[in-house]
């Protein structure tokens, strides 16, 4: 993800994640817990996010780089296309497109 990148709170609710952290700076925000990248020693660089957790972030002044590792119900598509977003703290949904 390219610096200085706001991303929004936000979850996919038909798939589960796992985001393994590779480099770069930033924070990551899962439910109301923040982890900052920079302190994702070996150990604690992979990060279960659940389809029922609200999730965003922000990347810092370099380059945020991570694997994603998707469990999906059932047919397989882009996390881009399978999201729903808080507005007013109301979730607002994305039709999924496969």
């Amino acid at each position: 993800m390219d610096p200085h990148c706001d991303i929004s709170m936000h979850r996919h609710p038909h798939a589960d994640t796992f985001e393994y952290f590779l480099s770069g700076e930033g924070l990551i925000v899962i439910n109301n817990t923040t982890f900052k990248q920079v302190d994702l020693d070996r150990e604690n660089r992979l990060i279960p996010i659940s389809r029922l957790d609200w999730h965003g972030g922000k990347t810092g002044t370099i380059p945020s780089i991570f694997l994603s590792i998707q469990i999906w119900d059932d047919e397989i598509m882009a996390v881009t296309n399978d999201w729903e977003a808080l507005l007013d703290g109301e979730a607002i949904a994305k039709p999924a497109e496969h």
